[in-house]
């Protein structure tokens, strides 16, 4: 049997990641009533350096924190859960930073109409993002309320 603190780990991850999902989706559109340079400013700084690696990190323990739980005798909930943090954690580097630096550079700064587009487009690959963590966060809470 696992230990009782064990699946809390990668659900708190999870639920975490789902937060900042959240914020995200809901800040980024902020970004267009912003001066082209302080919106460009802005998306660097705070989702590519900040964000990103907070992100990946978190979905790294909670894919490890599940699959230990997992192969420790915990249920198939926390195996899916693991799957689908996994998926993220490739999902993160290998999609959407290549989105965000391909938008930056097709994007004129000042021109505002073309950093609105680029903010729609990053708002679509976040939330495409964010189904995932929702998904993750589910699994484990089925895991947690699952009869051993």
């Amino acid at each position: 049997m696992a230990h009782p603190i064990l699946p809390l780990l990668p659900l708190i991850a999870s639920t975490a990641q789902t937060t900042i999902g959240i914020d995200a989706v809901v800040a980024i559109p902020v970004l267009a009533d912003l001066s082209p340079a302080d919106a460009s400013r802005f998306f660097n700084r705070y989702f590519y350096r900040l964000l990103g690696p907070i992100i990946t990190l978190g979905t790294a323990s909670s894919m490890i924190g599940s699959y230990i739980y997992f192969r420790r005798g915990g249920n198939a909930y926390f195996g899916w859960g693991a799957l689908l943090a996994g998926l993220h954690f490739a999902y993160v580097p290998l999609v959407m930073y290549p989105c965000q630096t391909i938008l930056e550079n097709k994007t004129n700064k000042d021109d505002p109409r073309s950093v609105e587009k680029a903010v729609k487009k990053w708002v679509r690959v976040h939330k495409f993002r964010l189904v995932g963590d929702i998904m993750s966060a589910v699994c484990f809470t089925l895991a947690l309320s699952a009869k051993d």
